[in-house]
């Protein structure tokens, strides 16, 4: 799998958009040859940015032409909706949108979440419901001519890939994912290398973050503290790796899959956090010697 280097704008929540392209086009967050290239969610202080946009056809015009101006590559909009909390009666409200700003702003994807609440085990029915809610909503995209995909996120209690594949069989369809690496390995438990060879052919975008696990007599909302990209826990050698021979299996050039792996430096949600900017650049150093291997083989 090769992969473009990515990072969410809830790492930068109080920012402007012009900033939030000031941060992507910035030589020392980027790598050489890549493009700069971010995720939306949150900005201008709000957690759902997009919706502002939505509101405001001024300020979707305004957002269009800033990121064009920079040459910024908008590779996904996060939305709110989530397939377990929502009906299609939330579709014209919620979805649709995120898919006109998706589109406004040349994005590839609008995120969905895969729903269930975290520390609550999905039952049978919320799966089911999410499938159909996911079919029904690719439809309505359609209807309404939006030419962004929607793609699940492995989000909440929707994180391990055996309630992907069973969202998957209720669909009668591949779903395509956005893979949370540190929410299925932290959170359902899962080895990022089994996960990957499971969702492999599912994959459109990837989440990264690191994190180091707390004792437990620390009490906090979370077992985990976020940490700086390669100082925690996370396996990422051992995924890399699996990820290489993936890309050696696939064979020809043409073959080979490419995703943006995106930096979620959760700012927004951990206002204890440092800046963004320290955490995408040691983000980048963890990829770099990856990239440089993969692009180097293929």
């Amino acid at each position: 799998m090769l992969i473009t280097p990515c990072f969410s704008s809830l790492g930068c929540p109080d920012a402007t958009i012009e900033q939030l392209c000031a941060i992507a086009t910035r030589p020392e967050n980027r790598l050489e040859g890549s493009p700069a290239c971010v995720e939306i969610r949150s900005l201008e202080g709000t957690a759902d940015y997009p919706a502002r946009l939505a509101e405001s056809p001024h300020a979707l015009r305004h957002a269009a032409a800033a990121v064009k101006e920079a040459g910024v590559e908008v590779r996904l909009i996060g939305s709110s909706f989530h397939l377990t909390g929502h009906t299609s009666a939330n579709f014209a409200t919620t979805l649709l949108g995120a898919g006109r700003v998706a589109d406004a702003l040349g994005a590839r994807y609008v995120r969905v979440f895969g729903g269930g609440s975290g520390g609550k085990p999905m039952t049978d029915e919320q799966i089911r419901h999410s499938a159909a809610l996911y079919c029904e909503a690719v439809r309505y995209y359609e209807s309404e001519g939006v030419a962004a995909e929607i793609i699940v996120e492995t989000h909440g209690s929707f994180v391990t890939s055996e309630l992907v594949q069973q969202m998957c069989d209720e669909a009668g369809q591949a779903i395509p994912l956005l893979w949370d690496t540190h929410h299925t390995w932290k959170i359902g438990g899962e080895d990022p290398v089994e996960t990957f060879d499971v969702l492999l052919p599912l994959i459109r975008h990837m989440h990264g973050k690191d994190s180091v696990a707390l004792p437990a007599d620390v009490l906090s909302s979370n077992p985990y503290r976020y940490v700086y990209p390669g100082e925690g826990e996370f396996p990422i050698a051992e995924l890399f790796s699996a990820m290489a021979e993936a890309t050696q299996d696939a064979g020809t050039a043409s073959a080979i899959p490419t995703v943006a792996f995106s930096l979620e430096w959760e700012l927004m949600w951990h206002r204890e956090l440092p800046p963004l900017e320290p955490a995408l650049q040691s983000w980048l150093r963890v990829l770099q010697p990856y990239m440089q291997a993969t692009a180097a083989a293929s």
